[in-house]
């Protein structure tokens, strides 16, 4: 076998061993992405259940606390203009 074939044979070997770890990462990203994405769907449905319980709970305390945010956002805005 000349040089020039060994080197080809090398390279293909690294291209081959690249990809495999390639498919391998990809495959693990995916899975972490997915479990991520879970998680986060479960934080979001738990604080909505909460907020809602915390509306229906105390109507009146909810009413004011978005009327504050509401008025400090208003003013943030005004100020940045």
């Amino acid at each position: 076998m000349s040089n020039a074939q060994n080197t080809k044979a090398t390279v293909e070997s690294a291209i081959e061993s690249a990809e495999a770890k390639l498919q391998e990462a990809s495959e693990t990203l995916s899975q972490n992405a997915e479990a991520l994405v879970s998680e986060a769907n479960r934080a979001v449905n738990h604080t909505v259940s909460d907020v809602e319980t915390f509306v229906r709970q105390k109507p009146m305390q909810a009413i004011g606390i978005a009327f504050a945010a509401g008025f400090v956002a208003t003013l943030l805005l005004r100020r940045s203009r």
